[in-house]
Formats: C-alpha cells, structure tokens, sequence
C-alpha cells in the first residue's frame, strides 16, 4: 500500500536531480534531431520537466493520477512541450506509437515496483517497440546484487534530505518466494510517517537486465555507478542502466 500523499510530500526532496543527471539525458537525446522522452513511472518528474522546458518532447507516465496532477500543476506554464497520462507500465504499448520515442526512462527505482520478473520483461519488450532505431531505454535502480539475499531482512540505504530520513526494509515472504517492502520517512523533528507498507517488489540485478537485453535482442547495454558515468561495480550503490536499440 502506498501512502500517496506523504509520498508527494516527501518524493521531491529525497530524489532530486542529481548531478550530471540532467547532462546525462540532454547528451542521449541530443543524438536525434527530433528527440522525444518518454518517462514512465515518472513520480513528479523532475529531470522530465527540466527535459521539457528546454524544449524536448517530453511524454510523462504514472500509475498513481495524483502524481499526474501534481506535475500538470507544476509545469502549467510549460503545457506545449509535455504530455502527461495516468498509465500502468504494462500499458504503454497499447497508448503510444512504435518507433516513436528516442529516449525511455525509469527512475528512483520504481521499476520493482512491478512487482515481478515477467512484468518488469513486458516494459522493456514494449519500450523497445516504441523506441526509434538507436534510441535509449534508461533505467535508475538500487544496486540489488551487493545485498545477502539468504537474510531475513534488507536494510536498504537510508536516503536523507532536510526534511528528515526514509528507512526503507525486504523481507521475504517465504511462502510465495516474493518480496515486500516497507518505507518510513522519519522527520527532524521525530515524527514517523509510513509511506509504502507490505508492498510487493522485485529487486532486479544487473545480471538479469543482462539477460533481458540479450533475450530481446537490444544492441548493446551498459551499466553504470552514478550520472557522470562512473563504470559500475558490484559494490556499487546504485546502477544506471542503458539499453540501447
């Protein structure tokens, strides 16, 4: 279960855009002389809406209407240049064009938030569809494969902001081999809010995206540590992922 609106409260100061973040995306999408993004699971999209109001084509996608009104909100004065919608990743292919897109992405981790392996290869085998030739899919996510699976519980980094902390626990339901995840933002001053409770996620590894992109065929794909493009490693923090067609 997702508290949505302590999720909205607290999102923008605990995923900011991060540096050479935006860099990162302004130098993929800067290949096409048309360039169109596609943000799927965009949250309140903040690199999406900087993206925008340089001008790029920007489409943004989320399963929860409110984060939808919250970006429309924001980028009111921007309408021309964004598109936003209140899709389920697993629909995407059903709304948009193929070969449309040149950049696809997926940030702050909340691609395991599809719950499964087999969801989370449809996205990827749809975002390919919609991606021109050489286009990008980008994916930003915990780097899963540093953790002790064989443990009772994950303890996920703690991620901090000057609004407080947010604590964030795996555990495995051993009956049904799945995983739940549990998210507590702790203010300054003490307070406990649960943002997400018992909801079910699936911490992907580097090794299987590489099998995706074998399994379906992508060009080439690379992984990095950080947005300056730090070469990942497997003790690395997080994993930039970039699949290309």
């Amino acid at each position: 279960m997702f508290y949505i609106d302590k999720w909205i409260e607290y999102y923008e100061s605990l995923f900011p855009v991060e540096t050479n973040q935006k860099e990162f995306f302004s130098e993929l999408a800067g290949q096409f002389s048309v360039p169109r993004l596609l943000s799927v699971e965009c949250g309140p999209a903040l690199v999406s809406s900087q993206m925008a109001k340089n001008g790029i084509d920007v489409t943004i996608t989320d399963s929860f209407l409110e984060f939808i009104n919250h970006v429309n909100q924001k980028m009111e004065s921007h309408e021309n240049y964004y598109h936003s919608f209140q899709i389920k990743p697993q629909d995407i292919a059903r709304y948009f064009a193929k070969n449309f897109f040149n950049v696809i992405c997926s940030c702050n981790y909340r691609l395991i938030f599809l719950k499964d392996e087999t969801l989370i290869l449809k996205l990827l085998f749809d975002a390919k569809v919609l991606l021109q030739e050489g286009g990008y899919i980008i994916f930003d996510l915990i780097n899963f494969s540093k953790f002790d699976f064989t443990q009772p519980v994950l303890n996920l980094p703690e991620l901090k902001c000057d609004k407080g902390s947010l604590f964030s626990t795996i555990v495995q339901d051993k009956e049904s081999a799945s995983y739940v995840i549990n998210q507590a933002f702790v203010t300054k001053e003490g307070k406990h809010h649960q943002v997400v409770e018992d909801e079910t996620v699936f911490p992907i590894t580097a090794e299987t995206l590489k099998r995706f992109s074998k399994q379906l065929g992508f060009s080439e794909v690379n992984f990095y540590s950080d947005w300056s493009k730090t070469p990942f490693s497997n003790d690395s923090d997080k994993i930039i992922c970039v699949f290309k067609k």
